[in-house]
């Protein structure tokens, strides 16, 4: 078995969710909910019309229906056929950053990270051409996040579908078996850690309740994965007397379901 060196990668939740405002232009309907549906291995058409260009806003917030301020360094797109295009910020202060400008795109997968976090209030994507012109704007997924931490490739990550099954007797007295789904789940080990990182960590899941995270190899669709934490168990830690170092377990679910 080949050893994974590559760390895994704790980023925030996706801020671009249902709870976020969209605008299109021009006028059309934009199938926003393709763009947060958990679904990053099929590549739907996000525009009515039949054309290769679209420009559509995001306007951030939280769960309250308040517009809201976000710190944002990781953008990840998922399945695009997106030849040519911007990805602009409007920054706290109202001005408006170009973060991404693509020209002779042919990558379907892209994670953007930026050298410096930025606050911003809205996002935009302007598209302008797609591969071999065809006319839908394909996505699968698009993920903005801050990046947390990488942890070290030593941390043990033991992986486990979650199924929800059961079975019930019919009217005539069979047994029938079912099974609605299976999801990702899983228990990561982590070692060494400064407190810091602890802290950082603690933090952004006591205020979002998910984190996104990238598990294993070098980043794929199927390997990112937006998970809830249940929040009892951060609160569990060891600390080496000697080092000061912490070490704890985590347990994650997926929202999105691993096998489809």
């Amino acid at each position: 078995m080949k050893a994974i060196k590559n760390p895994i990668q704790f980023l925030s939740k996706n801020y671009l969710n249902e709870n976020c405002q969209f605008d299109i232009s021009p006028g059309d309907t934009l199938h926003r909910d393709k763009l947060y549906d958990f679904d990053p291995f099929k590549a739907d058409n996000l525009i009515s019309s039949d054309t290769n260009q679209i420009l559509f806003t995001v306007w951030f917030k939280d769960n309250f229906s308040q517009f809201i301020v976000r710190e944002i360094d990781c953008i990840i797109l998922q399945n695009i056929n997106w030849k040519s295009f911007t990805i602009s910020l409007v920054q706290s202060d109202n001005t408006q950053i170009q973060i991404a400008d693509y020209t002779d795109n042919e990558e379907t997968n892209l994670f953007i990270k930026l050298e410096i976090p930025v606050r911003a209030g809205v996002i935009s994507f302007d598209v302008t051409d797609t591969i071999d012109s065809v006319n839908e704007i394909l996505a699968g997924q698009i993920r903005v996040c801050k990046f947390i931490m990488n942890l070290s490739a030593t941390t043990e990550s033991e992986v486990n579908p979650i199924t929800d099954e059961g079975s019930l007797r019919t009217f005539d007295g069979s047994l029938v078996s079912w099974t609605n789904f299976e999801k990702w789940g899983a228990k990561v080990n982590i070692q060494n850690i400064k407190k810091e990182q602890y802290d950082l960590l603690k933090s952004f899941i006591k205020n979002d309740g998910y984190i996104t995270i990238i598990p294993w190899y070098e980043w794929e669709p199927k390997d990112i994965y937006e998970c809830l934490i249940t929040r009892g168990k951060i609160g569990t830690y060891a600390v080496d007397r000697w080092s000061g170092l912490i070490s704890q377990t985590l347990q994650l679910e997926a929202k999105e379901d691993a096998y489809n």
